[in-house]
């Protein structure tokens, strides 16, 4: 399927494994250009290495904890000096933990809002 997607800037938060992966994987396959982010740098290059080989889509990477401004502000200005101006935006943050919602303690759900609001 063709959504018009290519050569346009992507950047999918939290995005080195998970549903934020399976987006950037999705976006790169339409032709976009993508800026993932992760905490773990590992991880991180592990997943754009992994993007690149299989959607040959230019794929950037860039460790950012998104609970943290200045991370979020070297984020932005990065994808913007090597892709260009960003042009669709999944704010994923990889929060709450998985698990049943009974399970569930007050602090994980605070962490959670804080990472959204």
């Amino acid at each position: 399927m063709d959504l018009g997607l290519k050569s346009r800037v992507a950047l999918v938060c939290a995005s080195s494994q998970g549903l934020g992966k399976a987006i950037a994987t999705t976006l790169a396959q339409e032709g976009a250009n993508v800026a993932i982010c992760g905490r773990n740098p590992n991880t991180l290059e592990e997943t754009r290495q992994t993007l690149e080989a299989q959607t040959n889509a230019k794929i950037i990477s860039v460790v950012a904890d998104l609970s943290l401004k200045q991370d979020i502000e070297k984020l932005l200005e990065t994808v913007q000096t090597q892709l260009g101006s960003i042009e669709i935006l999944v704010n994923n943050t990889g929060n709450p933990p998985a698990g049943r919602l009974a399970q569930l303690s007050d602090s994980d759900w605070d962490r959670a809002y804080q990472l959204v609001s």
